[in-house]
């Protein structure tokens, strides 16, 4: 399945670890806190 990025107005890359057993809940609440972004 494609997806289409063409509406997608700001890509952020970040370099490190994430721990991704934190589940979509703890990745945006991490975002949030650190990246004052919201996801």
């Amino acid at each position: 399945m494609r997806q289409d990025y063409t509406a997608v107005k700001n890509i952020y890359i970040v370099c490190g670890k994430t721990d991704m057993r934190k589940g979509i809940d703890g990745l945006a609440t991490f975002v949030q806190d650190h990246f004052e972004l919201d996801p």
